[in-house]
């Protein structure tokens, strides 16, 4: 993980994001204090999750529709 201040990594920042493609990690830091982290986003799936994959493998019961008890309400702060 390779640490940079701020201010550099804004007049750096093209040449650090091409860093970041091939899989570095920044630590960017305010005053040599930590303050937030780059880091690359995952690639991109080439095809759409699938939906209903796990069909037939779970059931919801029928208590999970029923309402909560009511110490467990009172206990909840009001919304």
């Amino acid at each position: 993980m390779k640490r940079i201040d701020i201010h550099e990594a804004l007049s750096r920042l093209p040449r650090l994001l091409r860093g970041l493609a091939d899989g570095e990690i920044l630590l960017l830091c305010r005053g040599g204090v930590p303050a937030a982290e780059m880091r690359p986003l995952p690639p991109r799936r080439a095809k759409p999750r699938p939906v209903g994959c796990a069909r037939g493998r779970f059931e919801v019961p029928p208590s999970f529709f029923r309402p909560l008890p009511r110490g467990w309400l009172e206990a909840w702060p009001p919304s």
